[in-house]
């Protein structure tokens, strides 16, 4: 998946360094002169060379502390764009819906090399970095399915309750 470029007044393009800054460069390498005018990149990471309009964090608090105030002055025809690790892309999507952001404003590229972000149905707790379809729940250690079935609100995966039983011969 990768972020595409949408009619908008300001473009606020927040990328996690790696994967995620490079699918934000490569939006602004494929958007026109107007796009081009009204993004702001912030990311986390070495500043890359290029595009005047970036603004280099060196981690993800201070990002989101350097992104607050400009979501909370967002006005109409904002857009966001988020690229990143699931974990990264789901808690800047929280924070922009809790100002007041709704998901057709956002858009995001998850650049994570098959891990899942999934909740625990059971106590509500969320593991990242999944890799497989079974996974033990850190906090209330019940072992999960994982479900493709996933959540826009909850930005991860479903984690079901699995009984292990052998199996039975027939």
């Amino acid at each position: 998946m990768s972020l595409t470029p949408r009619p908008g007044t300001l473009h606020l393009i927040v990328a996690e360094a790696g994967d995620g800054l490079a699918s934000a460069l490569a939006l602004l390498d494929t958007a026109g002169d107007g796009f081009r005018a009204a993004a702001r990149l912030l990311h986390t990471g070495e500043a890359p060379a290029g595009p005047a309009v970036t603004v280099s964090m060196p981690d993800e608090a201070a990002l989101v502390r350097s992104l607050t105030p400009a979501l909370a002055r967002a006005r109409m025809g904002t857009r966001l764009y988020l690229a990143g690790g699931a974990g990264f892309v789901a808690r800047l999507t929280a924070l922009a819906l809790d100002h007041g952001f709704d998901h057709g404003m956002i858009e995001t590229d998850v650049r994570s090399h098959g891990t899942r972000r999934v909740q625990c149905v059971h106590c509500k707790h969320v593991i990242e970095d999944v890799t497989g379809t079974v996974v033990t729940c850190d906090h209330c250690g019940l072992r999960l399915g994982v479900r493709d079935l996933y959540s826009r609100r909850l930005q991860a995966h479903l984690g079901v309750c699995i009984l292990d039983r052998p199996a039975v011969a027939s």
